[in-house]
C-alpha cells in the first residue's frame, strides 16, 4: 500500500473544513485556558486556542504533520498520545482528542481516559471525537484508515470518563452526508424517512462523527 493511498483517509479533511469543525469545539473551553491537544496534526485546533486567546500544547506522532506544526511555530511534542499522558505531571483546563481514541486497543484507550482524567484541571474539560459506529457511512469508511483499531459508541466513552460531568454529546453536525443537499433531495429524503423509519435513515444517511464532551466537577 502507498503512503499516498494511506494518507488520504489518515490525514483528515483540507484546513479550511477542518477549521470550521474545530472552530465550534471552543465553546466548551474556558477563555484564557491551558489547552492539550492530543493528535494535534498539522496544528488546527492550536492555531484556534492560540488565537482565541487560550494557551495550546500539541502532542503528534507523525513526523511528517510534527514537522508542519513545529515549522508553522505552534508548540507541540513529537511522542503518541499514550505516552505523553504517562509521563506528564501537567494539569490543563481541557484536553481535545480528534480521531484518537479509535487508533487504540481498548486497554489503552481506557488508560488513555484515566490518564487524561488525571491530567485535568477542576472545571476542566475533556473533548472526545470520534467515528460514529451507529452510521453507515462511517462503518464503511472506518477501515479506509489502517491505523484504526475499534470503533468507540458515545455510551462506552460516557461509561469511561466517569465521574466527569457529562455536559454535551451527539452527532458531530459537519459530518451529516446529507448536509449539502438542496431542496428537491431534502424533500426525496424527508419521504424516504417516513416510509424507512427514522432509525433506519438516519443509521444509512446521519452522521458519521460522535463528539463528547465532560466536565470536571470533583477536584
Amino acid at each position: 500500500m502507498s503512503k499516498k493511498f494511506h494518507n488520504v483517509f489518515a490525514w483528515g479533511d483540507e484546513e479550511k473544513e477542518l477549521f470550521k469543525i474545530q472552530r465550534k469545539f471552543l465553546q466548551y473551553i474556558p477563555k484564557k485556558a491551558s489547552v492539550l491537544d492530543l493528535g494535534s496534526g498539522r496544528g488546527v485546533f492550536l492555531d484556534l486556542a492560540d488565537k482565541s486567546g487560550r494557551k495550546s500544547l500539541g502532542v503528534e506522532v507523525d513526523k511528517t504533520m510534527y514537522g508542519l506544526s513545529k515549522k508553522a511555530g505552534y508548540n507541540v511534542k513529537n511522542t503518541d498520545a499514550l505516552s505523553f499522558l504517562k509521563n506528564n505531571k501537567q494539569k490543563f483546563d481541557a484536553i481535545f482528542v480528534s480521531h484518537i481514541i479509535e487508533h487504540m486497543e481498548i486497554k489503552d484507550g481506557v488508560k488513555a481516559i484515566d490518564l487524561m482524567k488525571r491530567s485535568i484541571n477542576k472545571g476542566g474539560v475533556i473533548i472526545i471525537v470520534t467515528p460514529r459506529p451507529g452510521s453507515l457511512w462511517a462503518t464503511e469508511n472506518f477501515w479506509l484508515d489502517t491505523t484504526h483499531v475499534r470503533p468507540y459508541p458515545v455510551d462506552l466513552l460516557k461509561m469511561l470518563l466517569s465521574p466527569l460531568e457529562i455536559i454535551d454529546s451527539g452527532i458531530e453536525p459537519d459530518s451529516y452526508v446529507l448536509k449539502n443537499a438542496g431542496l428537491i433531495k431534502r424533500i426525496i429524503n424527508l419521504f424516504r424517512k417516513m416510509i424507512i423509519g427514522k432509525e433506519l435513515f438516519d443509521f444509512t444517511y446521519g452522521g458519521g462523527v460522535w463528539f463528547i464532551a465532560a466536565k470536571n466537577v470533583w477536584k
